[in-house]
């Protein structure tokens, strides 16, 4: 990467900071409470994949996967999403470690809520090289308040998603490119049984 390349991505505007090219190569954690909008950031990252060509995986215990409809409203292309369902957060990190080994996907979002508070070094390391290698984003879906740390050291962003009527905020808390403490907020619609 160029000094020109780093310097772009450090003074980056705020609003293009969560962009799909700029969080490409990184391993995320999108974090929520109780009645947070996290699948909504989640499905956006879904997508700004599918729009750039790139397939989009999505891995999750059954417990936790997303309505399939509301996908469909919100424009996602069922047939081109691929959806591992696991029993256990052990086997969603390794299913997502050899779907980013085939070097086919633009985003693997892997579905753990609140199985896990920590990835072991290990998983982080593989999910990071293999995100850096491919130019995927490998985003985790946790429920935790903010005051709880992150899944680890290797997280190069985590962000936590306050839905605030039709806006979904996001605060990051730890960014490693741009420091924390900026705001990405996006404007969205309910399905059709709650607009």
């Amino acid at each position: 990467m160029t000094f020109e390349e780093i310097r772009a991505r450090v003074e980056a505007p705020e609003e293009t900071r969560f962009a799909f090219d700029q969080l490409a190569g990184r391993l995320i954690e999108l974090s929520s409470h109780v009645g947070s909008s996290v699948l909504t950031t989640a499905v956006g990252l879904v997508l700004a994949a599918q729009r750039d060509g790139a397939p989009a995986a999505w891995v999750a215990a059954p417990h936790r996967l997303f309505f399939p409809p509301d996908l469909v409203d919100s424009g996602v292309d069922l047939a081109a999403l691929v959806v591992v369902r696991v029993q256990e957060p052990r086997l969603a990190i390794r299913a997502a470690d050899r779907l980013l080994r085939s070097g086919a996907f633009g985003v693997v979002i892997i579905d753990i809520g609140d199985a896990v508070a920590h990835l072991p070094l290990a998983a982080q390391s593989r999910l990071a090289s293999l995100a850096q290698k491919h130019r995927s984003i490998v985003a985790c879906l946790t429920e935790k308040p903010a005051s709880n740390g992150s899944l680890g050291s290797l997280v190069s962003l985590r962000a936590e998603a306050k839905r605030e009527r039709t806006t979904t905020t996001l605060l990051m808390l730890k960014d490693k490119r741009h420091g924390p403490g900026w705001a990405h907020h996006e404007e969205c619609r309910g399905p059709l049984g709650l607009r």
